[in-house]
């Protein structure tokens, strides 16, 4: 419980601080693509128990 002040300050901060580099025109598309992308990789696990994102992390987290 008491992680949680420093880390609203730090969040308070950052958004403080880059709020006026954001461009939500950019940022709309890509939550979009990563909807889209979970969206379809849920259904492949369901109907082939293959999923590309636990593939892809598997691959990263073996080669680190």
């Amino acid at each position: 419980m008491l992680v949680i002040v420093p880390v609203s300050l730090a969040n308070a901060y950052f958004f403080d601080t880059f709020s006026a580099r954001f461009d939500a025109r950019k940022a709309s598309p890509a939550g979009a693509a990563f909807f889209l992308f979970f969206g379809l990789d849920t259904f492949l696990v369901i109907f082939t128990d293959f999923s590309v994102w636990e593939t892809l992390v598997g691959a990263i987290g073996a080669a680190l």
